[in-house]
């Protein structure tokens, strides 16, 4: 666990093949980000309010993605690559994870609810204009 802190560890050209439970692990986590991906985009099908959709869809986009750049590194760290089998290959993708998760909040807490608002105060508006026969 030690190992953990140390620079050494993490930006190593090559990083020993994972074993036992770690591999079970990170496998477990690539299919569990790639399962949780398409769950994601089978609600937004069924979603019918536009600003929804968007919000499933980006989590099913950033689910699938990053499944899909775990398993190719942990592909890279098994066949022992150097340069990309690396750790901090790791490192990179959870920033990136976190960033993008990020965007996704700031649209799920700031923008959709005002996009919500507009769309229902539109709709009280709607109604009582005249309607095309």
């Amino acid at each position: 666990m030690s190992n953990l802190l140390t620079l050494s560890y993490w930006f190593s050209r090559t990083a020993p093949k994972l074993t036992g439970t770690q591999f079970n692990i990170i496998v477990g986590v690539v299919v569990g980000l790639i399962i949780l991906g398409v769950v994601f985009k089978i609600i937004m099908m069924v979603n019918k309010l536009v600003p929804l959709r968007k919000m499933w869809r980006r989590l099913g986009n950033l689910f699938i993605t990053m499944g899909m750049l775990v398993g190719l590194s942990l592909f890279f760290t098994q066949t022992a690559t150097p340069l990309l089998g690396a750790r901090w290959w790791f490192l990179l993708w959870l920033l990136v994870a976190l960033v993008w998760a990020g965007y996704i909040t700031y649209y799920g807490i700031w923008q959709m609810p005002k996009i919500l608002k507009a769309d229902q105060e539109h709709k009280e508006f709607a109604k009582y204009l005249p309607k095309k026969s």
